[in-house]
C-alpha cells in the first residue's frame, strides 16, 4: 500500500535516542505506517538526513529498535529501523505505524482508516490519499463486513477530498488529476462550489450490503450526502430533496438507528420553508404536480416509523399539503 496522507496528529519536536535492538523486540516484524508522509530518518532523532518520505499503508520490515521511547509531540513511542521499499534503510517513529500481521489486515485497514476519517480539517492530500488506500485495501480484504466498511469509508474519504478543492485550483495539480481518475464518481456543485460524490453511490452501496448492519449506516451516510444544485426557496424542489435525503433512508430504515434525526433534518427543512409557504396563495398546476408526489411520500415513509417526532412531522407536512392540494 504505498498512499500518502498529510499527518496532522503531531507536532515534531527533537530528541536523540541511542539505537540498539531491544530485549523484547522481534527483528523482521513487519510495521504498516499509520499516517502518511512518514519520514524515514538515516538516525533515529528529528533532525537527521531524511531518507524518503513512507505513504499510508507502506507494510516494512523493522530492522531494529531504539533502547527507549522518546516523545514527540503529543506522541511517546519507539525508534525503529526499517527496511525500505527502495532497497535502503530508515528510521522511523512508531508512534507513526501499527504492528502488521497479514492476516489481521482488515482489522488492521479499518483501525488506521477510522482514525484518519476522525480528523475534521484533513487537507485535500489527506483524503485524496486515503480514498486511494481503501480502494487498495478493497482488493485485499475478502470478509465481507469488513470490505463493506471499507467500501463506504473509501467514500467518505473521497467526499472530504472533494470538499477541500480549490475552486480557483481545480485545473491545476494535484487536483486536476484527481478529478479526471474520480469523474464517474465526482459531480460539481456551482452554487456551492464543491465537488461532490455521486448520492447514487452510497445508495447502491447500501443494496449491495443490504443484509449487513452496517447498510444502515451507509444509507444515513447517503441520505447526508449533499445533492448539486440548488432549490433557491422553491418549495417543490425541497420537498423532492427531502424525498432523496432523509426521506430515502426512513424509507429504507423506518426503525433505523438514526430515524429520530432524519426527522429532525425534515422538521428543520419544513420550518425553514413556512415562511415561503405563508406568501404562496394558489400553486399553479406545474407546482402541485411537482409537490403532491414527494408530499405524498414523506408522509408514507413518516408514517411507518414509530418516533415520538413523528406526530410534528406530519403536522408540519400536512400545512403542505393543505396549500399543494
Amino acid at each position: 500500500m504505498k498512499i500518502t496522507i498529510k499527518s496532522t496528529l503531531f507536532a515534531l519536536g527533537f530528541l536523540v535516542v541511542a539505537a540498539l535492538p531491544a530485549a523484547a523486540f522481534t527483528q523482521n516484524q513487519s510495521r504498516i505506517t499509520s499516517a502518511s508522509n512518514v519520514r524515514a530518518r538515516a538516525l533515529p532523532n528529528t533532525t537527521a538526513e531524511e531518507v524518503t518520505k513512507l505513504p499510508i499503508g507502506s507494510v516494512v520490515n523493522q530492522l531494529e529498535q531504539s533502547a527507549a521511547k522518546e516523545k514527540i509531540g503529543n506522541a511517546e513511542d519507539f525508534w525503529y529501523k526499517v527496511a525500505l521499499p527502495n532497497d535502503k534503510e530508515g528510521w522511523v517513529f512508531g508512534a507513526f505505524t501499527l504492528p502488521y500481521e497479514a492476516a489481521n489486515r482488515a482489522e488492521i485497514y479499518k483501525r488506521i482508516a477510522s482514525e484518519r476519517l476522525k480528523i475534521k480539517d484533513a487537507n485535500f492530500s489527506d483524503s485524496a490519499d486515503l480514498a486511494r488506500f481503501m480502494s487498495l485495501a478493497m482488493l485485499e480484504v475478502t470478509d465481507k463486513p469488513a470490505l463493506a466498511w471499507i467500501e463506504l469509508a473509501r467514500l467518505l474519504a473521497m467526499k472530504q477530498a472533494g470538499a477541500t478543492v480549490p475552486g480557483d485550483k481545480q485545473d491545476q495539480p494535484p487536483y486536476k488529476a484527481w478529478l479526471k481518475a474520480n469523474e464517474k464518481s465526482m459531480v460539481y456543485s456551482e452554487p456551492s462550489g464543491m465537488w461532490l460524490v455521486q448520492s447514487d453511490l452510497f445508495w447502491a452501496l447500501q443494496k449491495k450490503y443490504a443484509t449487513l448492519a452496517i447498510a444502515d449506516q451507509i444509507a444515513w451516510e447517503g441520505a447526508k450526502n449533499y445533492i448539486p444544485g440548488e432549490c433557491e426557496g422553491y418549495i417543490p424542489c425541497h420537498l423532492g430533496l427531502l424525498t432523496m435525503t432523509d426521506g430515502q433512508y426512513l424509507k429504507l430504515y423506518p426503525k433505523g438507528a438514526h430515524v429520530n434525526e432524519a426527522l429532525d433534518s425534515i422538521i428543520e427543512m419544513l420550518e425553514g420553508l413556512t415562511d415561503i409557504l405563508k406568501t404562496i396563495e394558489k400553486p399553479d398546476a406545474t407546482d402541485r404536480k411537482e409537490a403532491n408526489p414527494s408530499i405524498a411520500e414523506l408522509q408514507t415513509v413518516i408514517n411507518k416509523t414509530t418516533s415520538a417526532k413523528k406526530a410534528k412531522a406530519l403536522q408540519m407536512l400536512n400545512q403542505f399539503a393543505q396549500v399543494y392540494r
